[in-house]
């Protein structure tokens, strides 16, 4: 099984003050334009590339949202991400069922960094219980996650940047084909259809 993103949090990064999104398998993100479904996508090239846009890095003055609510805290101003992963069977007993694994930054730039694991078990009376489990320094799992490829395609693409990015070596795969390949195999698989 692979790394699966389950959950996704951003806070404080250019038009989105806070936004949790729980994930599928496929991720669909539909709105007006300029409601902020790119930011989405680059709040994700900033977490697993440390660049918003190809080629640029994050910059507090274009990226922290500007009405964001701790004007009149002692707080520091941070942008924040926090994504929560499934990881393989394999990496459970040392690390927990699913990672938290969150990711800040500051007016000087990356700040801070922090990874716990969740537990999942039955709880008295049939419920569950979620417990909060520390990743022991011998733990693999950074290993893991620092295999995570994660690949922006920019809304608005230029010849340069298709001609760049056609196909991705260094993913070892062909970017085109890929996506044809997993939209004939999986898309049936993956979609399920619900009456209004």
């Amino acid at each position: 099984m692979p790394v699966k993103i389950k959950r996704i949090e951003i806070s404080n990064f250019r038009s989105i003050q806070k936004i949790a999104i729980d994930c599928a398998r496929l991720q669909v993100i539909v709105g007006n334009n300029d409601a902020g479904k790119s930011n989405i996508l680059r709040a994700l090239n900033l977490f697993f590339n440390h660049e918003t846009n190809p080629g640029e890095k994050f910059d507090f003055q274009t990226d922290y949202n500007i009405y964001a609510a701790n004007r009149h805290t002692k707080k520091a101003k941070e942008t924040k991400i926090k994504l929560t992963l499934e990881i393989p069977s394999s990496y459970h007993a040392t690390n927990g069922d699913l990672i938290e694994w969150t990711k800040s930054w500051r007016s000087s730039g990356f700040y801070d960094e922090d990874m716990v694991g969740f537990i999942s078990s039955s709880g008295p009376r049939g419920g569950s219980k979620i417990e909060r489990k520390e990743i022991p320094s011998r733990s693999n799992i950074k290993q893991l996650l620092s295999n995570v490829k994660y690949v922006y395609v920019p809304a608005i693409k230029d010849k340069k940047y298709i001609s760049n990015r056609h196909s991705a070596p260094d993913l070892g795969i062909n970017l085109p084909i890929a996506l044809t390949q997993y939209l004939q195999n999986d898309l049936l698989v993956s979609c399920s259809c619900t009456e209004p």
